[in-house]
């Protein structure tokens, strides 16, 4: 049975998505030192696991709000974060919003989340994205995470991307080369899957 998500509640998932500002104000996760990652990873957990104990259409609105709100970045990205992974339905469909209406920034951090998130609806967002996204940064990142979550359905578009899209991101990296790499890991484990059966 869900808790009651009353304001003490919220008041407590607010205090664990602003541990940013006990670990190091002044960076973000990527520049944490080994412990602070470590200690970073271990209240996001937690957090997660209490955002748990209630109602998942309260905890979905009141998450979207936050991110929605966007004065505070660091509160947004953490309500961006526990979306993707709080147990409701809604979750795919936000992230789908966010990559038609976001900034290059959002967008590839939605990618990077799908690759979180294994299974056909992840692969077949990260396909859409890899043929129609205008800027090849968020392809390189959409071809990129499609070699982890990819699907079967996927391996005709990473072929077509890998032939015809001649577009680099910031750092000169080819989306048609990521594309390529992909290609080859979702056929290397549909192959492995395949032999496993067999066994």
């Amino acid at each position: 049975m869900a808790h009651s998500f009353d304001e003490a509640a919220r008041q407590r998932l607010l205090c664990f998505l602003q541990v940013q500002l006990e670990l190091n104000p002044q960076a973000d996760p990527s520049t944490f030192d080994s412990a602070a990652e470590e200690a970073f990873d271990a209240v996001q957990r937690e957090a997660l696991e209490y955002a748990k104990r209630f109602d998942p259409d309260q905890l979905h609105a009141f998450f979207c709000a936050l991110y929605q709100q966007r004065e505070d970045q660091w509160l947004a990205g953490q309500a961006f974060s526990l979306l993707a992974h709080l147990p409701h339905p809604g979750g795919l469909t936000f992230l789908a919003e966010v990559l038609t209406s976001q900034s290059e920034e959002w967008r590839c951090a939605v990618c990077d989340k799908l690759r979180e998130l294994p299974g056909e609806a992840s692969s077949a967002l990260l396909t859409r994205v890899l043929l129609s996204d205008e800027d090849p940064d968020v392809r390189w990142s959409a071809a990129d995470a499609l070699a982890t979550v990819g699907t079967e359905n996927a391996l005709p578009v990473l072929l077509h991307v890998s032939v015809h899209d001649r577009g680099q991101d910031y750092e000169g990296f080819l989306v048609a080369d990521a594309a390529h790499r992909a290609f080859q890991a979702v056929r290397r484990r549909l192959q492995d899957d395949t032999n496993s059966v067999d066994q």
